[in-house]
Protein backbone atom coordinates (compact mmCIF):
# COMPACT_ATOMS: atom_id res chain seq x y z
CA UNK A 1 0.00 0.00 0.00
CA UNK A 2 2.91 2.33 0.18
CA UNK A 3 4.98 3.60 -3.12
CA UNK A 4 8.76 1.91 -3.51
CA UNK A 5 10.78 4.48 -2.15
CA UNK A 6 14.19 3.07 -2.95
CA UNK A 7 15.07 3.82 -6.51
CA UNK A 8 17.07 0.38 -6.99
CA UNK A 9 14.35 -1.27 -6.00
CA UNK A 10 11.49 0.57 -7.85
CA UNK A 11 13.39 -0.61 -11.03
CA UNK A 12 14.63 -4.07 -10.13
CA UNK A 13 10.41 -3.92 -9.91
CA UNK A 14 9.68 -2.03 -13.07
CA UNK A 15 11.83 -4.60 -15.23
CA UNK A 16 9.97 -7.80 -13.10
CA UNK A 17 6.51 -6.70 -14.15
CA UNK A 18 4.16 -8.28 -15.90
CA UNK A 19 0.60 -8.61 -16.50
CA UNK A 20 -1.39 -11.82 -15.40
CA UNK A 21 -4.10 -14.16 -17.57
CA UNK A 22 -6.22 -12.13 -15.36
CA UNK A 23 -5.46 -9.17 -16.13
CA UNK A 24 -3.84 -8.37 -12.95
CA UNK A 25 0.04 -6.92 -11.72
CA UNK A 26 2.59 -8.81 -10.99
CA UNK A 27 6.09 -9.06 -10.07
CA UNK A 28 7.77 -12.07 -10.91
CA UNK A 29 11.72 -12.50 -9.77
CA UNK A 30 12.53 -15.67 -10.48
CA UNK A 31 10.44 -18.26 -9.16
CA UNK A 32 9.07 -16.18 -6.71
CA UNK A 33 5.41 -14.24 -7.76
CA UNK A 34 3.23 -11.71 -6.09
CA UNK A 35 0.56 -9.60 -7.49
CA UNK A 36 0.83 -6.01 -7.37
CA UNK A 37 -1.64 -2.55 -6.99
CA UNK A 38 -0.66 0.24 -9.65
CA UNK A 39 -2.47 3.17 -8.85
CA UNK A 40 -2.25 5.11 -12.54
CA UNK A 41 0.33 3.77 -14.68
CA UNK A 42 2.72 0.82 -14.08
CA UNK A 43 5.66 2.71 -16.39
CA UNK A 44 6.10 6.86 -16.98
CA UNK A 45 7.69 8.46 -19.74
CA UNK A 46 10.75 9.82 -18.95
CA UNK A 47 12.40 11.30 -21.73
CA UNK A 48 10.78 11.93 -26.07
CA UNK A 49 13.54 11.83 -28.84
CA UNK A 50 12.73 12.89 -32.21
CA UNK A 51 15.26 10.71 -34.62
CA UNK A 52 16.22 11.86 -38.17
CA UNK A 53 13.66 9.31 -39.94
CA UNK A 54 11.02 11.19 -37.97
CA UNK A 55 9.95 8.60 -35.44
CA UNK A 56 9.51 9.32 -31.96
CA UNK A 57 11.76 7.26 -29.25
CA UNK A 58 10.48 7.42 -25.71
CA UNK A 59 12.30 6.28 -22.16
CA UNK A 60 10.59 4.53 -20.12
CA UNK A 61 11.23 4.50 -16.01
CA UNK A 62 13.02 1.04 -16.32
CA UNK A 63 15.61 2.45 -18.24
CA UNK A 64 14.36 0.71 -21.64
CA UNK A 65 13.52 2.94 -24.55
CA UNK A 66 11.30 2.12 -27.28
CA UNK A 67 9.11 3.98 -30.09
CA UNK A 68 6.39 5.67 -29.45
CA UNK A 69 3.04 4.35 -31.07
CA UNK A 70 1.55 7.45 -31.73
CA UNK A 71 -1.71 6.17 -32.26
CA UNK A 72 -1.85 5.11 -28.94
CA UNK A 73 -1.20 8.50 -27.50
CA UNK A 74 -4.22 9.70 -24.85
CA UNK A 75 -5.26 12.68 -22.46
CA UNK A 76 -6.62 11.99 -19.24
CA UNK A 77 -7.68 14.26 -16.59
CA UNK A 78 -5.88 17.59 -16.34
CA UNK A 79 -4.42 17.39 -19.62
CA UNK A 80 -2.06 14.63 -18.51
CA UNK A 81 -0.61 12.24 -21.42
CA UNK A 82 -0.84 8.85 -21.54
CA UNK A 83 0.41 6.21 -24.03
CA UNK A 84 1.06 1.95 -24.24
CA UNK A 85 4.36 0.25 -24.11
CA UNK A 86 5.82 -3.09 -23.56
CA UNK A 87 4.24 -4.17 -26.88
CA UNK A 88 1.02 -2.23 -26.58
CA UNK A 89 0.32 -4.13 -22.91
CA UNK A 90 0.64 -1.58 -20.40
CA UNK A 91 -0.23 2.06 -19.96
CA UNK A 92 2.53 4.73 -19.33
CA UNK A 93 2.29 8.59 -17.99
CA UNK A 94 4.67 10.83 -19.34
CA UNK A 95 6.30 12.78 -16.72
CA UNK A 96 5.92 16.36 -17.08
CA UNK A 97 9.59 16.90 -18.75
CA UNK A 98 8.87 14.36 -21.25
CA UNK A 99 5.35 16.00 -22.30
CA UNK A 100 7.01 19.35 -22.79
CA UNK A 101 9.47 17.15 -25.05
CA UNK A 102 6.51 15.64 -27.32
CA UNK A 103 4.57 19.09 -26.92
CA UNK A 104 6.09 21.06 -29.65
CA UNK A 105 4.79 18.62 -32.08
CA UNK A 106 1.11 18.71 -30.37
CA UNK A 107 -1.15 20.90 -32.26
CA UNK A 108 -5.11 22.16 -31.06
CA UNK A 109 -7.65 21.25 -33.30
CA UNK A 110 -10.12 24.25 -33.80
CA UNK A 111 -12.30 25.19 -31.40
CA UNK A 112 -10.66 22.93 -29.07
CA UNK A 113 -12.28 19.77 -30.06
CA UNK A 114 -9.26 17.82 -30.22
CA UNK A 115 -5.15 17.17 -29.92
CA UNK A 116 -2.77 15.79 -33.15
CA UNK A 117 0.48 14.79 -32.93
CA UNK A 118 2.44 15.71 -36.00
CA UNK A 119 4.87 13.07 -37.60
CA UNK A 120 6.65 12.63 -40.55
CA UNK A 121 4.01 10.47 -42.12
CA UNK A 122 0.85 12.90 -41.07
CA UNK A 123 -0.63 13.33 -38.00
CA UNK A 124 -2.84 11.30 -35.34
CA UNK A 125 -5.68 12.65 -33.51
CA UNK A 126 -5.01 12.44 -29.19
CA UNK A 127 -8.54 11.30 -27.72
CA UNK A 128 -9.15 11.65 -24.31
CA UNK A 129 -8.16 8.40 -22.37
CA UNK A 130 -11.95 7.93 -21.14
CA UNK A 131 -12.72 7.46 -25.40
CA UNK A 132 -10.63 4.38 -25.83
CA UNK A 133 -12.09 1.12 -26.01
CA UNK A 134 -10.28 -1.66 -24.14
CA UNK A 135 -9.03 1.27 -21.33
CA UNK A 136 -7.84 -0.14 -18.23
Amino acid sequence: DEPIGNRRINMLFSQCLQLNHNGQYELVVGKDRTLVQVEDTPYVVTGVALTPEGDFIISLNDNSEETLAPETLTIGDGHVLYCTVKERTFSARFLRHAYYQLAEYIDEQPRGAAYVLRVRQGTYQILPKSKLPNDK
